[in-house]
C-alpha cells in the first residue's frame, strides 16, 4: 500500500500480507492519498474491501460554543463569514455552566469553546487555577 501527502512531497509505502486488515486513522484518511496500486507480479485474483465513513455536509463543519465576544463571527457564505468551505453554527454561551452536553452538540468535526469566566464565584471556579 502506498501512501502519498496531499502536497506530494512525502510518499510511503507499507507492504501488506495476505489477509491484512488496516484500519487508519482519521488524519491518514484526511492528510494522506492511500491505495494498492497493481502488482504485475500478481497473476490472481485480488479482492480489496474499503469501508468508510464520508458526510461531505460535514467534513470541515464547526460549531464555535461562545460568549458575546464571539457575536460577530458568523458562518455560511459571502462578505464577513467563514466561507463555505467552513460549514457551521454559533451557539451563544455566556459562561462555563451553560455549556451543552457533549451529546447536545451533534456531528461537528471542529468544537470551539470561547466562553467568559463570567462567573468567578461558580461551583467551577475550584477548577480553574488562579495565576
Amino acid at each position: 500500500m502506498t501512501f502519498v501527502n496531499n502536497d506530494a512531497s512525502q510518499t510511503e509505502s507499507l507492504e501488506l500480507q495476505d489477509s491484512s486488515l488496516l484500519i487508519t486513522s482519521r488524519y491518514a484518511q484526511d492528510f494522506w492519498k492511500h491505495g494498492i496500486l497493481p502488482d504485475t507480479d500478481v497473476t490472481t485474483e485480488r479482492v480489496s474491501f474499503t469501508f468508510r465513513c464520508i458526510s461531505p455536509r460535514f467534513l470541515n463543519s464547526t460549531i464555535l460554543l461562545g460568549d458575546s465576544n464571539t457575536a460577530k463571527i458568523s458562518f455560511g457564505t459571502g462578505s464577513g463569514t467563514l466561507g463555505a468551505w467552513m460549514p457551521g453554527k454559533r451557539v451563544k454561551v455566556g459562561h462555563i455552566e451553560a455549556l451543552p452536553a457533549a451529546t447536545e452538540i451533534g456531528p461537528y468535526r471542529n468544537i470551539v469553546i470561547h466562553t467568559g469566566i463570567n462567573s468567578i464565584n461558580s461551583p467551577y471556579s475550584a477548577l480553574i487555577p488562579l495565576l
